[in-house]
């Protein structure tokens, strides 16, 4: 990251973290840095399985305040290498057309990772059933319940 004028330690602490995980936690394949002169960033790309498309990771600090408009900097100037790489979200759609998706390495000091997806669309979760198991109930099942669960009334008892 320094050769290509970068600096600071916090930052290049996390690419690597970053870059660390994804390669012996996650054990991704071809992983590779790329510089983002506009951004003053790295980003990494890499497959979380050999045959997958190639996915596009920053890493960020978990410090750092991320804006909608900052997020919306993340993917103007944070593409693809090639148009004949596909990227997670290419299809059969127009270049406008086509989602746009980073995924947001946000690192701590500890060495925590999480990820995070952002778009430049709004996706439907891909499967609802298992927001469903995950304890969150939709208005559908609200009102097939009767709302009985939060208004019961005990019977014998005014």
């Amino acid at each position: 990251m320094k050769e290509w004028g970068f600096d600071g330690r916090v930052r290049v602490h996390a690419a690597f973290t970053a870059y660390l995980d994804l390669c012996e936690a996650k054990t991704w394949w071809n992983v590779s840095v790329h510089p983002c002169q506009e951004l003053q960033m790295v980003y990494i790309t890499g497959k979380p399985v050999k045959k997958a498309n190639m996915k596009l990771v920053l890493p960020v600090l978990a410090q750092e305040e991320i804006s909608v408009e900052r997020m919306d900097t993340f993917l103007k100037f944070i593409k693809p290498l090639s148009t004949n790489e596909k990227c997670e979200g290419d299809g059969d759609k127009s270049l406008e057309e086509k989602p746009h998706v980073i995924t947001l390495a946000v690192v701590d000091t500890d060495s925590t990772v999480v990820y995070y997806n952002i778009s430049n669309h709004l996706q439907q979760p891909k499967n609802l059933d298992e927001l469903e198991e995950d304890g969150s109930t939709t208005q559908k099942q609200k009102k097939r319940k009767g709302g009985q669960r939060w208004h019961s009334k005990k019977k014998g008892k005014p």
